[in-house]
């Protein structure tokens, strides 16, 4: 026995079927779960810090003030392979906030925190020039300047200036 809202039937009354087709499935809307595709070279900073890492659940739609639409997030299972196809593993998040406005096949937006560096002056992409030049005003002179620039630290949207460079 099992509680839990009939959310697809399968059959109708009548229909003969056999042991193996499912006549209803059910859902239990207080213990959600979201599967994520997260590329291969991130497999073992799932491996070794998945558990610990923070995860925030958004639903993107939300209009109600009201409302909190960001909540927690638990990884309860990392996949042991990488699919060959899409070169991602899948990781399921359990809900720990209040999940009352979501439901099974909504969309929403997950964000897993691998690093979080505080104090770090950062760019947006569209700063570097050519892909890998970055532009500065020399102090002396107080003219512009390019030099070649690989980031260490970045994310998909913004990079980091190192501390020699701040005041340029």
């Amino acid at each position: 026995p099992i509680s839990g809202t009939i959310m697809i039937v399968h059959t109708s009354v009548g229909s003969l079927t056999s042991p193996q087709v499912p006549l209803v499935t059910i859902g239990d809307f207080n213990d959600l779960i979201v599967t994520v595709r997260v590329p291969e070279k991130y497999y073992d900073v799932f491996l070794s810090r998945g558990k610990t890492m923070d995860i925030l659940i958004r639903r993107p739609d939300m209009i109600e003030e009201s409302y909190s639409s960001t909540i927690s997030g638990a990884i309860e299972s990392i996949s042991p392979y990488i699919s060959a196809d899409s070169k991602s593993f899948s990781v399921q998040c359990l809900l720990l906030g209040n999940v009352d406005k979501l439901r099974p096949g909504m969309y929403v937006e997950v964000e897993i925190i691998i690093n979080e560096y505080r104090n770090v002056l950062g760019l947006p992409y569209i700063a570097l020039t050519a892909g890998s030049s970055l532009w500065y005003v020399e102090k002396e002179t107080g003219t512009a300047q390019a030099m070649e620039f690989h980031p260490e630290l970045f994310s998909d949207y913004f990079f980091s200036i190192p501390e020699d460079l701040n005041d340029r």
